[in-house]
């Protein structure tokens, strides 16, 4: 495995930027449009070896992929400021905007062909998928995570979530990969967020993993942030960026808040050889703008005495007999 995928995978960090706006449906089809321009450019870029993993894009590419980020935010913003926030539906907006910048279209299902092909027939851009959601820990937010192929096996994902500000929707999170670099990694394999209520402040951070994907084997990497949204002029910021390995396969990462933090889980790998992977359990207190990591590690002893050996001692310290 590359050793790039478990170095600090870099990642935008977008200010404010949803001001005060009016509704306008001229300006929700010109967004929409623009989208489903820059989509159409992106799907036009074919491979070019068999070989290749097409995460060493072109210049040319990272620029249409952040114009492609740019272009669903817009169209976001845009469709957002005629929502009122007392009775947004988060089904009927991602249905809404699933239409309008032609996203969530059904699976095709291959014909069968006698011929082979190299590569699929889009290799950036396809299946463009949007999804909607009111956090559960916090309704009155709505969060847009929106994905596409980016490469030849995997995908790339963006998030947005905006909060009510009594008047209009405001942008208080856009979380994505860094489309500018040469050392560029998707947001993919898999994609979780939490969103974490402060009940001393009255605010909300944010915990957000994501796999890195490739396509020679099940073990990759991934990295967990903790983020503190954008508020009022100052800007979103990482307050604590972590980066592990991961097994994919038998086991759907998961990550969910839980009483003071938030807990994630996936398959991660074993010292013993004879069983090479296992359930790894990561759960987090948040103390301020750091993390602390607390019980459970695991479910049984043999993984805890497994996890014990792996973890840092900063944190298996606090696990061992005095």
């Amino acid at each position: 495995m590359r050793t790039a995928i478990f170095v600090f995978a870099i990642s935008l960090l977008f200010p404010f930027i949803c001001p005060a706006q009016t509704c306008s449906q001229d300006a929700i089809q010109r967004a929409a449009e623009n989208a489903k321009l820059i989509h159409a450019r992106l799907l036009a870029i074919k491979g070019t070896s068999q070989d290749e993993i097409d995460y060493d894009v072109t210049p040319a590419t990272h620029q249409l992929i952040r114009a492609m980020k740019d272009a669903l935010t817009t169209a976001t913003n845009e469709y957002l400021q005629c929502e009122s926030g007392n009775s947004a539906d988060a089904q009927t907006i991602e249905t809404a905007l699933a239409n309008l910048i032609g996203a969530n279209a059904p699976e095709s299902v291959p014909q069968s062909t006698s011929e082979t092909t190299t590569f699929p027939d889009h290799i950036f851009g396809d299946d463009l998928r949007i999804s909607v959601t009111h956090p559960d820990s916090s309704p009155q937010l709505v969060a847009m995570k929106a994905s596409f192929t980016a490469g030849s096996c995997g995908v790339d994902t963006m998030l947005l979530i905006y909060a009510w500000g009594g008047k209009n929707w405001n942008q208080m999170v856009r979380w994505q990969s860094n489309d500018d670099s040469s050392d560029w990694h998707p947001f993919g394999d898999f994609f979780e967020f939490a969103v974490l209520p402060q009940k001393e402040s009255g605010r909300w951070l944010l915990a957000v993993a994501h796999g890195f994907p490739w396509c020679t084997s099940r073990w990759s990497g991934y990295s967990l942030d903790l983020i503190k949204p954008a508020q009022n002029s100052a800007p979103l910021r990482t307050l604590v960026h972590k980066n592990a390995g991961y097994v994919r396969g038998d086991i759907d990462p998961t990550l969910k808040a839980v009483p003071g933090g938030f807990e994630l889980r996936l398959q991660t790998g074993q010292l013993d050889l004879e069983y090479m992977t296992r359930l790894g359990i990561y759960r987090y207190r948040v103390i301020g703008d750091s993390l602390q990591r607390v019980q459970p590690i695991a479910l049984n002893g043999k993984d805890f005495v497994d996890e014990w050996l792996q973890s840092d001692w900063s944190d298996a310290i606090h696990w061992s007999a005095t």
